[in-house]
């Protein structure tokens, strides 16, 4: 169902029947659904009222439901020219729902209870190793946000449950991509600098944090260039970088 009451003025099919619809609902405030199968009615152009009914998700399947807002902006974006407008405009779609529905679903969100209830996907600090980074081969522009960033970004970020908890996101190529934490007594990425040198995390998983995947070194090497490394399955405590070694830039 609609959200809200929209001008449909985008329409994407990456593959198969899956299709993410976007739609302009004031000259600042956009709304988007992805990951359903729309009405063969639905057409570029075509207003929609607030629970209409816009198509259905693939059998097992969910819904991603978006917002952004151009009034709205985040300092939490170190190189905007990394970001589409959406990102660097997002808000919590949840608020703007009307009683008692927004209640509701603020309800169904799995969310630490001592967390604030929106979540947030800005967590850069300059001149801090804290949020995202792109190879360097990777070009200055909202291309990172697309299949040619994908696989060569890196992100120094916080648990969307609790967001005391550290989480490293590798998108590939320095490693086989996934999502990791360091122990508790790690430096935060919020407090390493070029002051801090060479750091070594240990890279251990999210859930058991008893076991070790592998050893990440990480130098900022200027405030927007750093220089990483993983050992996949070494259970050092320190090591020294090597030929494998890259450079990757806010």
């Amino acid at each position: 169902y609609a959200p809200a009451t929209g001008v449909l003025v985008f329409m994407m099919q990456p593959s198969g029947n899956d299709w993410k619809l976007q739609f302009r609902v004031t000259k600042d405030f956009w709304y988007y659904v992805d990951h359903i199968q729309p009405l063969p009615a639905l057409k570029l152009g075509a207003i929609v009222k607030a629970g209409d009914v816009l198509g259905h998700t693939n059998r097992g399947g969910g819904m991603d439901l978006g917002a952004f807002d151009y009034s709205v902006n985040h300092d939490g974006f170190v190189n905007p020219k990394r970001y589409s407008i959406p990102s660097l405009h997002y808000v919590t779609p949840w608020k703007y729902f009307v009683e008692p529905l927004r209640s509701q679903l603020y309800a169904k969100q799995r969310r630490h209870p001592a967390a604030e209830p929106d979540a947030r996907i800005d967590f850069g600090i300059a001149g801090r190793l804290v949020g995202d980074w792109f190879q360097e081969s990777v070009p200055n522009s909202s291309e990172a946000m697309g299949p040619v960033g994908w696989p060569k970004s890196l992100a120094f970020v916080y648990d969307y449950y609790d967001p005391n908890k550290v989480r490293v996101v590798i998108g590939g190529t320095i490693a086989p991509p996934g999502v990791w934490t360091i122990p508790d007594d790690a430096p935060r990425p919020r407090d390493v600098s070029v002051a801090s040198g060479k750091v070594a995390y240990r890279l251990v998983y999210t859930e058991t944090t008893q076991f070790q995947y592998g050893l990440m070194l990480v130098q900022l090497l200027a405030d927007d260039r750093l220089k990483v490394q993983v050992f996949v399955g070494s259970q050092a405590r320190d090591a020294e970088f090597d030929g494998g070694a890259q450079v990757y830039l806010r």
